[in-house]
């Protein structure tokens, strides 16, 4: 389902992202043209203004600058001396010959209102504006009149550019622009498969956790149920075998209460509905009892146990006394499954030197250790080490409760290697009220 929902994800990020990319390429490339164009009037404009300051400053022009002006700026200027037209020895190759241009160019400037006659006779000089002659997809043209009167002298020009070729420019810009949004789709959705990923990694492995924390907690359930349901059978059948089968199912159904009871727990944690009864507690007695309680109740074996507090007075901590009860038991128990019964455990107690103090507790075992790579899932809930055991008492849930349990208080948990051999858990619990 996930899988289905990645795919998904990709697709629409990926195809809505490429949109937006295509309207921003597409305003981008129309930008472009008319920048182009404008580019083009501009320039046109300025070859017009040089032309004019030749013609008004001199009453002759140097015909090699003259030639080379029009071919630089593809130019095609068409001068009359008092109606007459003057030879133009430059000329450059287009579809459409310099004569009918200028016929092109004299009615476009008629039907825009520009009168030759009067302009010349009230104005020492007068120009058109600057029209588009004609725009195909292979040809463009620009084209300006500019009457000059000097004395008794009249002189007209006719200037021509030859602009780009509007559907080659045009052609040109979408090939390009195109590239560079194919190629921006392509990152895009790679972007979006690479980010949608690891957005959903986290999602994916806690389904796979809860896959396996339910297969597991089923596992769990099914071997209590099973005895309790084989003893019935067997009372149905053998009611005289009653006494010894009860004790059985008694013991299968506390271990199964329990078991709920810390599924229901972890359930409560997940779903953050978990409530603690905060309050401020007395380490220093909680520690005491917790110490007393196992050298007294808990411990058949004889297991030396020791518990060192500093000399100065442990600050309280505010969180639900039960719960740092139930973490110490838990960690307690496991340590006197494992450690080394001659050296048996110790539970060391001390501050921070930090600016705000932190309680520190170290539980130190002499058992085989953790191995490293174990470390970081021993914390897992069903996580067992010795996967052969036949002890089924415990269900790999105690230590992930515990971590559940110091995180709610703000505090810190890990597991640390023992220096003569064994393993030590680190609590740090923050000693002030957390707002």
């Amino acid at each position: 389902m996930l899988t289905k929902l990645k795919n998904r994800l990709v697709l629409f990020y990926g195809f809505s992202t490429t949109i937006i990319l295509i309207i921003v390429m597409s305003v981008v490339c129309i930008m472009d043209i008319q920048q182009k164009r404008q580019y083009e009037q501009r320039l046109f404009e300025s070859n017009i203004n040089q032309l004019v300051d030749q013609f008004t400053d001199s009453n002759s022009i140097d015909s090699r600058w003259f030639i080379q002006f029009q071919e630089k700026n593809k130019l095609m200027v068409q001068i009359e001396d008092n109606d007459i037209s003057i030879p133009n020895y430059f000329s450059l190759h287009t579809k459409i010959s310099t004569s009918t241009l200028v016929s092109l160019l004299l009615e476009t400037a008629e039907d825009h209102g520009y009168n030759m006659t009067s302009n010349v006779l009230t104005k020492q000089k007068s120009r058109s504006g600057i029209y588009t002659l004609r725009s195909t997809f292979q040809e463009s043209y620009m084209g300006c009149i500019v009457q000059l009167k000097s004395n008794n002298s009249r002189r007209t020009l006719y200037i021509i550019k030859v602009t780009l070729q509007p559907g080659v420019t045009i052609l040109s810009a979408i090939i390009r622009y195109g590239i560079i949004t194919l190629f921006g789709s392509l990152f895009l959705f790679l972007f979006s498969f690479l980010f949608i990923k690891k957005v959903m990694k986290p999602l994916e492995i806690g389904q796979q956790k809860q896959v396996e924390f339910i297969a597991a907690a089923s596992h769990e359930l099914r071997s209590p149920l099973t005895v309790i349901r084989t003893g019935i059978t067997t009372m149905q059948r053998t009611p005289e075998e009653i006494p010894s089968i009860l004790p059985h199912i008694e013991k299968e159904s506390s271990r199964m209460g329990k078991l709920i009871n810390d599924l229901l727990l972890l359930a409560a944690s997940d779903s953050k509905s978990w409530s603690l009864n905060m309050d401020s507690i007395d380490m220093e007695t909680l520690l005491i009892e917790v110490y007393d309680t196992f050298c007294t109740l808990y411990n058949n074996n004889r297991i030396p146990i020791e518990l060192h507090l500093p000399d100065e007075s442990l600050p309280n901590i505010y969180g639900d006394q039960d719960r740092i009860k139930q973490v110490l038991t838990i960690l307690m128990d496991n340590g006197l499954r494992y450690t080394d019964q001659t050296k048996g455990l110790a539970l060391i107690v001390s501050l921070s030197n930090k600016r705000t103090p932190t309680l520190l507790l170290d539980l130190i075992d002499y058992g085989p250790g953790i191995p490293d790579e174990q470390k970081r899932t021993i914390f897992d809930r069903f996580y067992q080490m010795d996967q052969s055991r036949s002890d089924k008492k415990h269900y790999g849930l105690g230590l992930s409760i515990a971590k559940e349990l110091i995180q709610q208080h703000g505090g810190t948990i890990q597991v640390l290697d023992t220096k003569e051999g064994g393993a030590t858990f680190h609590i740090e619990l923050p000693t002030v009220k957390r707002r």
